[in-house]
């Protein structure tokens, strides 16, 4: 398949004469003559734009900025043709998301080498991304089934017990055994709810929803929860709620917080360690959410990268610390859905503090008359 070539010129000599050039070397082009068209003509089957600076409508530069800011042709390569030579034009046209630049008169020779130079890194950049999405999607397919199978395991273990304690008549053995069985199973369907909350919020399916919430009732509820998952790793989690108050937001959506945010620094913390959870009451502020782990430490250079979804900083099926790259992604999101703030501070070897911050009711009337009926 040839490669797409959209040429942009006002001057009709100069631009039959690089299409016919262009053409008879095997390029598929198409041909415009002013900015306006540009823009509605480029998509994203364009392998390369050659772009005029002088047009008529828009200039080159408003044409490349506009082109840079659309998904369907924000990664096509644009080399600029003009008869500005200075420097200041050309630092414009770089910033502008050019990608090379070509100085009027120039010969036909030059311009098919830097087309080629473009073009070949180009390939060469998508071959690099192609593998590493392509390894990227085989880590996370066997991290998502191992992830998967874990508690599914569990749970065909735990009822294979009870099928041969029963056979047995000992059935004062059963109550451990379903205690395992109701672990792997919660454990499961946690799974499957954080996979369907993140579509729902890559998708922007999530409203924010401020109703009042009992936020040391939902403290309590997931600590219970997550001391039972844990009890075998011997986390001690401590909790300080003495100024927590009503917060304003869904029930289910500070429950996933909370949940994420304690399993990320129990799942982190080394055995025997604590798991610190301290509730800060900002006042007309709002509140804040501190859990402090004792676990090794993050660096710096993966601070943003942990809560995009997906991301964990060992994807190999032998890493320490399970899970599926999502708890964190999921904190982010619920936190900018409702005006918040995630953060994190950490050093290597000295365990982490996450913080999950939320603002106040927001000062709307609707909102106030839902919560405040008179």
């Amino acid at each position: 398949m040839s490669d797409t070539v959209l040429v942009v010129e006002d001057d009709n000599d100069l631009r039959d004469w690089i299409v016919y050039e262009l053409e008879a070397d095997g390029y598929s082009v198409q041909a415009v003559c002013d900015g306006v068209e540009a823009i509605q003509t480029a998509e994203i089957s364009h392998s390369l734009i050659l772009l005029d600076v002088q047009l008529p409508k828009l200039s080159g530069f408003e044409v490349c900025q506009q082109l840079r800011m659309a998904p369907n042709t924000a990664d096509i390569p644009v080399i600029f043709l003009t008869a500005c030579s200075g420097l200041d034009d050309k630092l414009t046209g770089f910033e502008s998301g050019g990608i090379d630049y070509i100085t009027k008169p120039f010969s036909m020779t030059e311009l098919k080498a830097r087309m080629k130079a473009v073009l070949r890194t180009r390939t060469i950049e998508r071959e690099r991304a192609e593998k590493r999405l392509e390894k990227y999607k085989a880590e996370l397919a066997q991290n998502l089934s191992h992830e998967l199978r874990t508690p599914m395991s569990i749970i065909l273990g735990a009822l294979d017990i009870m099928d041969h304690t029963v056979a047995q008549k000992n059935l004062n053995e059963l109550n451990s055994v379903l205690n395992t069985a109701h672990l792997g199973a919660y454990r499961l369907y946690w799974m499957i709810q954080d996979l369907l909350m993140v579509n729902k919020l890559a998708q922007k399916q999530v409203p924010a929803f401020h109703s009042p919430t009992e936020l040391l009732n939902a403290v309590e509820t997931v600590v219970d929860q997550l001391r039972m998952k844990y009890a075998t790793y011997d986390i001690k989690i401590e909790v300080d709620v003495s100024g927590a108050e009503t917060v304003y937001m869904l029930h289910t959506h500070l429950t996933d917080v909370l949940r994420h945010l304690i399993d990320n620094g129990c799942k982190f913390s080394n055995r025997g360690g604590t798991v610190r959870i301290k509730v800060v009451s900002l006042g007309k502020n709002g509140f804040k959410i501190l859990v402090q782990d004792a676990g090794v430490g993050i660096s710096p250079d993966y601070f943003d990268l942990i809560f995009e979804r997906f991301y964990q900083i060992d994807m190999s099926a032998t890493r320490p610390a399970q899970g599926m790259g999502i708890g964190l992604f999921v904190v982010k999101q619920l936190a900018d859905l409702y005006g918040g703030e995630t953060t994190v501070m950490s050093e290597e070897g000295t365990g982490s503090v996450f913080s999950f911050s939320m603002p106040p009711v927001p000062d709307n009337n609707d909102v106030h008359n839902l919560l405040y009926p008179k």
